[in-house]
């Protein structure tokens, strides 16, 4: 009787602790050359959900995913041309993505309504080990996963500053020249 109390109490802390955690960074980015995604429901041998991971500055309930999968899987990162990094499954690896401008990325769940969420919560358990939760379901919507961290989004396109040409300044103090001259000939007039 006393260790299943025991137990209530410790599922009641730790469902507490999951609850309070703050929200997860929405961007993360691989550690070393790939990444462990692990369900309970894929542990269990039930089938999971299915996950995607899109780009860093996607919204992901209305973009695609550069790759999906289900239940468990370990995704692969690797430098492509450019910027650019390929992703793929090292269970299978013709599946394959391209993340354009760096490795950061988003995680989403692909919901009964056909659309994908978010990490709604995330708990840090160990050095770039996290527990992710997409929604309420405890089998199917919390992943373990491991050679992450939290990351920001990269702008893929960075737009350079173009410095004003000489003439601008030019024109500019002919302008005021002209106008001044003008203002000059009025007061004379007078």
């Amino acid at each position: 009787m006393k260790m299943i109390l025991s137990f209530k109490k410790c599922l009641a802390v730790c469902l507490l602790m999951v609850a309070n955690a703050a929200s997860a960074s929405v961007v993360w980015e691989p550690t070393d050359g790939d990444i462990n995604f692990i369900t309970l429901a894929s542990v269990l041998g039930f089938s999971g959900a299915e996950f995607g991971i899109f780009e860093d500055s996607a919204t992901s309930s209305s973009a695609m995913p550069v790759l999906t999968f289900t239940g468990g899987a370990t995704v692969s990162f690797a430098a492509a041309s450019g910027s650019d990094w390929t992703v793929s499954l090292l269970s299978d690896p013709s599946v394959t993505g391209t993340l354009k401008g760096s490795s950061h990325f988003q995680f989403g769940m692909k919901t009964s309504g056909g659309t994908w969420t978010n990490v709604k919560k995330g708990l840090e358990l160990v050095d770039n080990s996290y527990l992710l939760a997409f929604g309420s379901k405890l089998l199917t919507d919390i992943a373990l996963v491991t050679d992450i961290a939290p990351s920001t989004v990269v702008d893929d396109n960075p737009v350079s500053q173009v410095p004003l040409p000489a003439s601008i300044w030019m024109l500019t103090s002919a302008l005021l020249g002209l106008l001044y001259t003008g203002r000059r000939k009025s007061v004379v007039n007078a």
